[in-house]
Protein backbone atom coordinates (compact mmCIF):
# COMPACT_ATOMS: atom_id res chain seq x y z
CA UNK A 1 0.00 0.00 0.00
CA UNK A 2 1.23 3.50 -0.84
CA UNK A 3 0.13 7.05 -0.08
CA UNK A 4 -0.12 8.91 -3.38
CA UNK A 5 -0.76 12.62 -4.06
CA UNK A 6 -2.16 13.67 -7.47
CA UNK A 7 -1.68 17.39 -8.23
CA UNK A 8 -3.17 19.06 -11.32
CA UNK A 9 -5.27 21.97 -12.53
CA UNK A 10 -8.38 21.86 -14.67
CA UNK A 11 -11.46 24.04 -14.90
CA UNK A 12 -13.71 21.53 -16.64
CA UNK A 13 -12.61 17.96 -17.41
CA UNK A 14 -11.65 15.84 -14.41
CA UNK A 15 -12.34 12.45 -15.99
CA UNK A 16 -8.72 11.36 -16.41
CA UNK A 17 -7.68 12.31 -12.87
CA UNK A 18 -10.86 10.96 -11.32
CA UNK A 19 -10.46 7.58 -12.99
CA UNK A 20 -6.76 7.37 -12.13
CA UNK A 21 -7.53 8.04 -8.48
CA UNK A 22 -10.31 5.46 -8.50
CA UNK A 23 -8.02 2.79 -9.95
CA UNK A 24 -5.23 3.52 -7.46
CA UNK A 25 -7.73 3.28 -4.59
CA UNK A 26 -9.13 0.01 -5.96
CA UNK A 27 -5.57 -1.32 -5.97
CA UNK A 28 -5.30 -0.69 -2.23
CA UNK A 29 -3.63 2.75 -2.16
CA UNK A 30 -4.56 5.92 -0.28
CA UNK A 31 -4.87 8.77 -2.76
CA UNK A 32 -5.50 12.49 -2.34
CA UNK A 33 -6.41 14.46 -5.46
CA UNK A 34 -5.52 18.19 -5.38
CA UNK A 35 -6.99 20.53 -8.01
CA UNK A 36 -4.73 23.57 -7.64
CA UNK A 37 -6.92 26.27 -9.17
CA UNK A 38 -5.93 29.17 -6.96
CA UNK A 39 -2.18 28.63 -6.63
CA UNK A 40 -1.14 27.39 -10.02
CA UNK A 41 1.22 30.18 -11.04
CA UNK A 42 2.06 32.12 -7.92
CA UNK A 43 5.57 30.67 -7.59
CA UNK A 44 5.08 29.44 -4.04
CA UNK A 45 3.35 26.72 -2.08
CA UNK A 46 0.29 27.81 -0.14
CA UNK A 47 0.35 26.77 3.50
CA UNK A 48 -2.99 24.98 3.11
CA UNK A 49 -1.70 23.12 0.08
CA UNK A 50 1.56 22.14 1.78
CA UNK A 51 -0.26 21.04 4.92
CA UNK A 52 -2.54 18.75 2.94
CA UNK A 53 0.52 17.07 1.43
CA UNK A 54 2.46 16.81 4.68
CA UNK A 55 -0.50 15.32 6.55
CA UNK A 56 -0.75 12.64 3.91
CA UNK A 57 2.93 11.54 4.30
CA UNK A 58 3.15 10.73 0.59
CA UNK A 59 5.26 7.92 -0.79
CA UNK A 60 4.82 9.42 -4.25
CA UNK A 61 3.69 12.81 -5.57
CA UNK A 62 2.49 12.99 -9.18
CA UNK A 63 2.45 16.56 -10.50
CA UNK A 64 0.62 16.79 -13.83
CA UNK A 65 2.05 19.46 -16.14
CA UNK A 66 4.24 20.58 -13.22
CA UNK A 67 1.17 22.05 -11.53
CA UNK A 68 2.67 21.73 -8.06
CA UNK A 69 5.09 24.52 -7.15
CA UNK A 70 7.21 22.71 -4.56
CA UNK A 71 10.43 24.72 -4.55
CA UNK A 72 9.49 26.74 -1.46
CA UNK A 73 8.41 23.65 0.47
CA UNK A 74 10.76 21.06 -1.00
CA UNK A 75 12.70 20.57 2.22
CA UNK A 76 9.57 19.77 4.18
CA UNK A 77 8.16 17.19 1.77
CA UNK A 78 9.84 13.82 1.49
CA UNK A 79 9.48 11.28 -1.26
CA UNK A 80 9.88 11.48 -5.04
CA UNK A 81 8.00 13.94 -7.22
CA UNK A 82 6.89 12.62 -10.59
CA UNK A 83 6.29 15.34 -13.20
CA UNK A 84 3.76 13.80 -15.57
CA UNK A 85 3.29 15.23 -19.06
CA UNK A 86 -0.46 15.45 -19.63
CA UNK A 87 0.44 18.02 -22.33
CA UNK A 88 3.76 18.88 -23.94
CA UNK A 89 6.30 20.53 -21.58
CA UNK A 90 6.14 23.86 -23.40
CA UNK A 91 2.57 24.22 -22.06
CA UNK A 92 3.53 23.41 -18.45
CA UNK A 93 2.92 25.55 -15.39
CA UNK A 94 5.79 27.01 -13.32
CA UNK A 95 8.25 26.30 -16.13
CA UNK A 96 10.91 28.69 -14.82
CA UNK A 97 11.36 26.72 -11.62
CA UNK A 98 11.83 23.43 -13.49
CA UNK A 99 15.41 24.59 -14.05
CA UNK A 100 16.00 24.34 -10.28
CA UNK A 101 14.46 20.89 -9.80
CA UNK A 102 16.89 18.42 -8.23
CA UNK A 103 17.36 14.64 -8.17
CA UNK A 104 14.08 14.15 -6.27
CA UNK A 105 12.23 14.96 -9.49
CA UNK A 106 11.47 12.36 -12.13
CA UNK A 107 9.73 12.83 -15.46
CA UNK A 108 7.09 10.75 -17.23
CA UNK A 109 6.02 11.08 -20.86
CA UNK A 110 3.18 9.35 -22.64
CA UNK A 111 5.07 9.45 -25.96
CA UNK A 112 8.62 8.25 -26.72
CA UNK A 113 9.74 11.67 -27.97
CA UNK A 114 8.73 13.20 -24.61
CA UNK A 115 12.23 12.83 -23.14
CA UNK A 116 13.64 15.27 -25.69
CA UNK A 117 10.77 17.70 -25.09
CA UNK A 118 11.45 17.63 -21.34
CA UNK A 119 15.17 18.20 -21.89
CA UNK A 120 14.46 21.30 -23.99
CA UNK A 121 12.57 22.84 -21.05
CA UNK A 122 14.68 21.84 -18.06
CA UNK A 123 18.03 22.37 -19.80
CA UNK A 124 19.72 19.11 -18.86
CA UNK A 125 20.02 15.53 -20.07
CA UNK A 126 17.68 12.88 -18.69
CA UNK A 127 18.41 9.16 -18.51
CA UNK A 128 15.69 6.82 -19.76
CA UNK A 129 14.69 4.36 -17.05
CA UNK A 130 16.33 6.44 -14.33
CA UNK A 131 15.25 10.09 -14.42
CA UNK A 132 12.77 9.80 -17.31
CA UNK A 133 10.13 7.14 -18.00
CA UNK A 134 7.90 6.47 -20.97
CA UNK A 135 4.60 5.21 -19.51
CA UNK A 136 1.45 5.31 -21.67
CA UNK A 137 -1.90 6.17 -20.14
CA UNK A 138 -4.61 3.55 -19.55
CA UNK A 139 -8.34 3.25 -18.98
CA UNK A 140 -10.76 2.22 -16.25
CA UNK A 141 -13.87 2.39 -18.48
CA UNK A 142 -15.89 -0.75 -19.23
CA UNK A 143 -18.43 -1.78 -21.85
CA UNK A 144 -22.12 -1.56 -20.91
CA UNK A 145 -25.18 -2.82 -22.79
CA UNK A 146 -27.15 0.37 -23.41
CA UNK A 147 -29.53 1.50 -26.14
CA UNK A 148 -27.44 2.85 -29.02
CA UNK A 149 -28.86 6.16 -30.26
CA UNK A 150 -25.86 7.79 -31.98
CA UNK A 151 -24.09 6.91 -35.22
CA UNK A 152 -20.90 8.76 -34.30
CA UNK A 153 -19.73 10.61 -31.20
CA UNK A 154 -16.81 12.86 -30.34
CA UNK A 155 -15.81 14.16 -26.90
CA UNK A 156 -13.23 16.95 -26.65
CA UNK A 157 -12.77 20.70 -26.59
CA UNK A 158 -13.07 23.04 -29.53
CA UNK A 159 -9.68 24.72 -30.01
CA UNK A 160 -10.86 27.50 -32.32
CA UNK A 161 -10.49 30.98 -30.83
CA UNK A 162 -13.50 32.49 -29.10
CA UNK A 163 -12.50 35.95 -30.41
CA UNK A 164 -10.93 37.12 -33.62
CA UNK A 165 -7.15 37.55 -33.52
CA UNK A 166 -6.52 41.28 -33.19
CA UNK A 167 -2.87 41.23 -34.27
CA UNK A 168 -2.94 42.66 -37.79
CA UNK A 169 0.29 40.86 -38.75
CA UNK A 170 -1.56 37.56 -38.55
CA UNK A 171 -3.58 38.57 -41.64
CA UNK A 172 -0.54 39.72 -43.64
CA UNK A 173 1.85 37.57 -45.69
CA UNK A 174 4.10 37.01 -42.68
CA UNK A 175 1.16 35.52 -40.78
CA UNK A 176 0.41 33.15 -43.65
CA UNK A 177 4.07 32.10 -43.83
CA UNK A 178 4.28 31.46 -40.08
CA UNK A 179 1.07 29.43 -40.24
CA UNK A 180 2.47 27.34 -43.10
CA UNK A 181 5.66 26.61 -41.14
CA UNK A 182 3.64 25.60 -38.07
CA UNK A 183 1.64 23.15 -40.22
CA UNK A 184 4.92 21.53 -41.26
CA UNK A 185 6.42 21.49 -37.75
CA UNK A 186 4.10 22.22 -34.84
CA UNK A 187 7.05 22.34 -32.43
CA UNK A 188 9.10 24.82 -34.45
CA UNK A 189 11.10 27.09 -32.13
CA UNK A 190 11.33 30.87 -32.33
CA UNK A 191 14.93 30.57 -33.51
CA UNK A 192 14.03 28.08 -36.23
CA UNK A 193 11.13 30.25 -37.30
CA UNK A 194 13.29 33.36 -37.60
CA UNK A 195 15.83 31.51 -39.71
CA UNK A 196 13.13 30.57 -42.23
CA UNK A 197 11.39 33.91 -42.74
CA UNK A 198 12.68 37.11 -44.35
CA UNK A 199 10.69 39.72 -42.46
CA UNK A 200 11.96 42.41 -40.11
CA UNK A 201 9.92 41.78 -37.00
CA UNK A 202 10.67 41.86 -33.28
CA UNK A 203 10.99 38.67 -31.23
CA UNK A 204 7.91 39.71 -29.27
CA UNK A 205 5.73 40.04 -32.37
CA UNK A 206 7.14 36.90 -33.96
CA UNK A 207 6.55 34.88 -30.80
CA UNK A 208 2.97 36.21 -30.65
CA UNK A 209 2.41 35.18 -34.29
CA UNK A 210 3.79 31.73 -33.49
CA UNK A 211 1.30 31.32 -30.66
CA UNK A 212 -1.63 32.54 -32.78
CA UNK A 213 -0.67 30.20 -35.64
CA UNK A 214 -0.44 27.17 -33.34
CA UNK A 215 -3.80 27.88 -31.74
CA UNK A 216 -5.52 28.56 -35.04
CA UNK A 217 -4.06 25.45 -36.67
CA UNK A 218 -5.09 23.19 -33.77
CA UNK A 219 -8.65 24.48 -34.05
CA UNK A 220 -8.94 24.23 -37.83
CA UNK A 221 -7.54 20.67 -37.98
CA UNK A 222 -10.23 19.44 -35.60
CA UNK A 223 -13.00 21.53 -37.19
CA UNK A 224 -12.21 20.34 -40.74
CA UNK A 225 -12.10 16.70 -39.68
CA UNK A 226 -15.46 16.90 -37.88
CA UNK A 227 -16.98 18.68 -40.85
CA UNK A 228 -16.39 15.52 -42.90
CA UNK A 229 -18.69 13.63 -40.50
CA UNK A 230 -21.27 16.32 -39.74
CA UNK A 231 -23.96 14.84 -42.01
CA UNK A 232 -23.55 11.23 -40.83
CA UNK A 233 -25.31 11.52 -37.48
CA UNK A 234 -22.43 13.01 -35.49
CA UNK A 235 -22.96 14.00 -31.83
CA UNK A 236 -20.34 16.31 -30.27
CA UNK A 237 -19.75 16.74 -26.54
CA UNK A 238 -17.26 18.95 -24.73
CA UNK A 239 -16.68 22.68 -24.29
CA UNK A 240 -16.53 25.78 -26.52
CA UNK A 241 -18.58 24.34 -29.39
CA UNK A 242 -21.10 27.18 -29.45
CA UNK A 243 -20.95 30.96 -29.25
CA UNK A 244 -18.53 32.69 -31.57
CA UNK A 245 -16.86 29.41 -32.52
CA UNK A 246 -19.97 28.72 -34.62
CA UNK A 247 -18.52 31.20 -37.11
CA UNK A 248 -15.83 28.70 -38.13
CA UNK A 249 -18.33 26.01 -39.16
CA UNK A 250 -22.08 26.12 -38.39
CA UNK A 251 -22.50 22.54 -39.68
CA UNK A 252 -20.14 21.24 -37.00
CA UNK A 253 -21.54 23.50 -34.30
CA UNK A 254 -25.08 22.20 -34.86
CA UNK A 255 -23.84 18.68 -33.99
CA UNK A 256 -23.09 19.83 -30.44
CA UNK A 257 -25.42 18.18 -27.94
CA UNK A 258 -24.84 20.53 -25.00
CA UNK A 259 -24.97 17.83 -22.32
CA UNK A 260 -22.13 18.34 -19.79
CA UNK A 261 -19.61 15.50 -19.92
CA UNK A 262 -17.39 15.77 -16.85
CA UNK A 263 -17.20 12.35 -15.20
CA UNK A 264 -16.14 8.86 -16.16
CA UNK A 265 -19.79 7.78 -16.01
CA UNK A 266 -20.66 10.50 -18.54
CA UNK A 267 -17.89 9.34 -20.86
CA UNK A 268 -19.02 5.73 -20.56
CA UNK A 269 -22.61 6.71 -21.40
CA UNK A 270 -21.57 8.55 -24.59
CA UNK A 271 -19.31 5.80 -25.89
CA UNK A 272 -21.57 2.90 -24.96
CA UNK A 273 -24.52 4.51 -26.75
CA UNK A 274 -22.55 5.20 -29.96
CA UNK A 275 -21.91 2.96 -32.95
CA UNK A 276 -18.61 4.73 -33.66
CA UNK A 277 -16.50 7.03 -31.47
CA UNK A 278 -13.96 9.24 -33.22
CA UNK A 279 -10.56 10.44 -32.04
CA UNK A 280 -8.93 13.53 -33.58
CA UNK A 281 -5.58 14.24 -31.95
CA UNK A 282 -4.19 17.65 -31.07
CA UNK A 283 -1.17 18.49 -33.31
CA UNK A 284 1.09 18.31 -30.23
CA UNK A 285 0.55 14.52 -30.22
CA UNK A 286 3.31 13.62 -32.66
CA UNK A 287 3.38 9.83 -32.40
CA UNK A 288 1.11 9.35 -29.41
CA UNK A 289 -2.64 9.49 -28.92
CA UNK A 290 -5.24 10.76 -26.48
CA UNK A 291 -6.16 8.74 -23.38
CA UNK A 292 -9.70 8.85 -24.75
CA UNK A 293 -8.68 6.31 -27.40
CA UNK A 294 -8.40 3.62 -24.74
CA UNK A 295 -11.74 4.63 -23.22
CA UNK A 296 -13.32 4.11 -26.63
CA UNK A 297 -11.57 0.76 -27.12
CA UNK A 298 -12.89 -0.47 -23.77
CA UNK A 299 -16.49 0.52 -24.60
CA UNK A 300 -19.05 -0.87 -27.03
CA UNK A 301 -18.29 1.85 -29.58
CA UNK A 302 -16.09 1.17 -32.59
CA UNK A 303 -12.91 3.25 -32.56
CA UNK A 304 -12.07 5.45 -35.55
CA UNK A 305 -8.68 7.18 -35.29
CA UNK A 306 -5.70 8.50 -37.23
CA UNK A 307 -2.55 6.41 -37.54
CA UNK A 308 -0.30 6.68 -34.47
CA UNK A 309 2.91 4.68 -34.13
CA UNK A 310 2.71 4.51 -30.33
CA UNK A 311 -0.79 3.04 -30.52
CA UNK A 312 0.37 0.39 -32.97
CA UNK A 313 3.31 -0.48 -30.69
CA UNK A 314 0.95 -0.94 -27.72
CA UNK A 315 -1.97 -2.70 -29.36
CA UNK A 316 -1.03 -3.67 -32.92
CA UNK A 317 -0.12 -7.25 -32.06
CA UNK A 318 -3.58 -7.87 -30.55
CA UNK A 319 -5.50 -6.68 -33.64
CA UNK A 320 -5.97 -8.25 -37.05
CA UNK A 321 -4.84 -6.42 -40.18
CA UNK A 322 -8.46 -6.19 -41.32
CA UNK A 323 -9.51 -4.40 -38.14
CA UNK A 324 -6.55 -2.02 -38.20
CA UNK A 325 -7.32 -1.14 -41.80
CA UNK A 326 -10.99 -0.53 -40.96
CA UNK A 327 -10.47 1.83 -38.01
CA UNK A 328 -7.31 3.82 -38.93
CA UNK A 329 -7.79 6.71 -41.34
CA UNK A 330 -5.21 8.70 -43.34
CA UNK A 331 -7.04 12.02 -43.65
CA UNK A 332 -10.49 13.53 -43.25
CA UNK A 333 -11.67 12.16 -46.60
CA UNK A 334 -10.54 8.64 -45.73
CA UNK A 335 -12.14 9.05 -42.29
CA UNK A 336 -15.50 9.79 -43.89
CA UNK A 337 -15.33 6.76 -46.16
CA UNK A 338 -14.35 4.43 -43.32
CA UNK A 339 -17.09 5.79 -41.09
CA UNK A 340 -19.66 5.09 -43.83
CA UNK A 341 -18.23 1.61 -44.36
CA UNK A 342 -18.46 0.75 -40.64
CA UNK A 343 -22.00 2.12 -40.38
CA UNK A 344 -23.10 -0.06 -43.29
CA UNK A 345 -21.31 -3.24 -42.15
CA UNK A 346 -22.45 -4.20 -38.64
CA UNK A 347 -20.53 -7.48 -38.64
CA UNK A 348 -17.23 -5.67 -39.31
CA UNK A 349 -18.03 -2.95 -36.78
CA UNK A 350 -18.71 -5.47 -34.01
CA UNK A 351 -15.56 -7.40 -34.86
CA UNK A 352 -13.55 -4.19 -34.46
CA UNK A 353 -15.23 -3.60 -31.08
CA UNK A 354 -14.42 -7.11 -29.83
CA UNK A 355 -10.77 -6.98 -30.88
CA UNK A 356 -10.24 -3.54 -29.34
CA UNK A 357 -11.76 -4.72 -26.05
CA UNK A 358 -9.40 -7.69 -26.09
CA UNK A 359 -6.41 -5.41 -26.71
CA UNK A 360 -7.37 -3.27 -23.72
CA UNK A 361 -7.67 -6.33 -21.50
CA UNK A 362 -4.16 -7.37 -22.50
CA UNK A 363 -2.31 -4.05 -22.31
CA UNK A 364 -4.57 -1.10 -21.55
CA UNK A 365 -5.62 -1.23 -17.89
CA UNK A 366 -4.13 0.93 -15.14
CA UNK A 367 -2.67 -2.01 -13.13
CA UNK A 368 -0.40 -2.64 -16.13
CA UNK A 369 1.06 0.86 -15.63
CA UNK A 370 1.08 0.69 -11.81
CA UNK A 371 3.31 -2.36 -11.96
CA UNK A 372 5.83 -0.41 -14.07
CA UNK A 373 5.78 2.58 -11.70
CA UNK A 374 6.08 0.31 -8.67
CA UNK A 375 9.25 -1.25 -10.04
CA UNK A 376 10.80 2.15 -10.77
CA UNK A 377 10.15 3.56 -7.27
CA UNK A 378 10.20 0.34 -5.22
CA UNK A 379 6.55 0.82 -4.24
CA UNK A 380 3.72 -1.65 -4.00
CA UNK A 381 0.95 -0.02 -6.07
CA UNK A 382 -1.07 -3.20 -6.73
CA UNK A 383 -2.35 -4.60 -3.44
CA UNK A 384 -5.20 -6.58 -1.95
CA UNK A 385 -8.17 -4.65 -0.57
CA UNK A 386 -9.28 -1.08 -1.15
CA UNK A 387 -7.63 2.16 -0.04
CA UNK A 388 -9.17 5.56 0.69
CA UNK A 389 -9.58 8.62 -1.51
CA UNK A 390 -9.95 12.34 -0.89
CA UNK A 391 -10.47 15.31 -3.17
CA UNK A 392 -9.42 18.90 -2.47
CA UNK A 393 -10.28 21.88 -4.67
CA UNK A 394 -8.31 25.11 -4.22
CA UNK A 395 -10.08 28.35 -5.14
CA UNK A 396 -7.95 31.43 -4.67
CA UNK A 397 -6.17 30.94 -1.36
CA UNK A 398 -8.99 28.87 0.05
CA UNK A 399 -9.88 25.25 -0.45
CA UNK A 400 -13.01 23.27 -1.04
CA UNK A 401 -12.67 19.86 0.61
CA UNK A 402 -14.65 16.82 -0.46
CA UNK A 403 -14.11 13.48 1.28
CA UNK A 404 -13.90 10.30 -0.76
CA UNK A 405 -15.10 10.11 -4.34
CA UNK A 406 -18.78 10.86 -4.73
CA UNK A 407 -20.68 11.75 -7.85
CA UNK A 408 -21.56 15.42 -7.93
CA UNK A 409 -18.32 16.87 -6.57
CA UNK A 410 -17.47 18.28 -9.98
CA UNK A 411 -20.80 20.15 -10.12
CA UNK A 412 -20.18 21.57 -6.63
CA UNK A 413 -16.71 22.80 -7.52
CA UNK A 414 -17.74 24.11 -10.91
CA UNK A 415 -20.44 26.19 -9.23
CA UNK A 416 -17.85 27.79 -6.94
CA UNK A 417 -15.57 28.44 -9.89
CA UNK A 418 -18.34 30.00 -11.95
CA UNK A 419 -19.29 32.23 -9.04
CA UNK A 420 -15.78 33.63 -8.98
CA UNK A 421 -15.95 34.13 -12.74
CA UNK A 422 -19.18 36.10 -12.47
CA UNK A 423 -17.63 38.39 -9.87
CA UNK A 424 -14.69 39.11 -12.17
CA UNK A 425 -17.06 39.79 -15.06
CA UNK A 426 -19.05 42.29 -12.99
CA UNK A 427 -15.84 44.06 -11.98
CA UNK A 428 -14.72 44.26 -15.60
CA UNK A 429 -18.07 45.67 -16.70
CA UNK A 430 -17.85 48.31 -13.95
CA UNK A 431 -14.33 49.30 -14.96
CA UNK A 432 -15.29 49.56 -18.64
CA UNK A 433 -18.31 51.71 -17.72
CA UNK A 434 -16.03 54.08 -15.78
CA UNK A 435 -13.62 54.33 -18.71
CA UNK A 436 -16.53 55.09 -21.06
CA UNK A 437 -17.58 57.94 -18.79
CA UNK A 438 -14.04 59.32 -18.74
CA UNK A 439 -13.93 59.21 -22.53
CA UNK A 440 -16.72 61.82 -22.64
CA UNK A 441 -14.21 64.47 -21.51
CA UNK A 442 -13.10 66.24 -24.72
CA UNK A 443 -9.35 66.13 -24.03
CA UNK A 444 -9.39 62.45 -23.14
CA UNK A 445 -11.67 61.76 -26.07
CA UNK A 446 -9.04 62.97 -28.54
CA UNK A 447 -6.14 61.33 -26.71
CA UNK A 448 -7.84 57.94 -26.66
CA UNK A 449 -9.03 58.05 -30.30
CA UNK A 450 -12.40 57.51 -28.70
CA UNK A 451 -14.49 56.44 -31.68
CA UNK A 452 -12.46 53.30 -32.31
CA UNK A 453 -11.72 52.77 -28.61
CA UNK A 454 -15.36 53.12 -27.48
CA UNK A 455 -16.40 50.51 -30.03
CA UNK A 456 -14.04 47.99 -28.51
CA UNK A 457 -15.19 48.82 -24.99
CA UNK A 458 -18.85 48.44 -25.92
CA UNK A 459 -18.08 45.08 -27.53
CA UNK A 460 -16.33 43.85 -24.39
CA UNK A 461 -19.13 45.08 -22.13
CA UNK A 462 -21.68 43.24 -24.24
CA UNK A 463 -19.56 40.10 -24.14
CA UNK A 464 -19.36 40.09 -20.35
CA UNK A 465 -23.02 40.96 -20.02
CA UNK A 466 -23.97 37.93 -22.10
CA UNK A 467 -21.65 35.64 -20.15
Amino acid sequence: MANVVLCYYTEVAQVFYESLQKELVECGNNVIRLNLGGCINNGRVLNAELNEILEYSPDLIISFNNALSLIAGSEAVNGPVLVYAADTPELFFNKEEMLAQDERYFYVSTQPCGKRLFEDVIGRTLVEGSSHFYIPAATSLHAESLDVDKNLSFIASNHCQKDFIENELFYEQIGCDVYSLVKGNYFISLEELRSQIEYEVSDENLNALLGYAKGYYAGIVRMDALNALSDLGLAIYGVRWRGRSTYFNPDVSRCYRGKPISTEEDNAWVYNTSKIAVNISHPQAITTFSWRVMDIMASNACLLMEKKDDWLDLFGSYLSDEVKSAIIYDDQYDMRQKAKALLSNEELRLRCVRECQHAIAQNGRWPHRFNELGVFFNLSLCNEGRGEGKYVQFIGEEKKLVEDMVRGIEDCNRLNFLSSLRLRMRLKCASYSFLMMMAQIPVLDSLLQAKKWRGRMVGKMLKYAKE
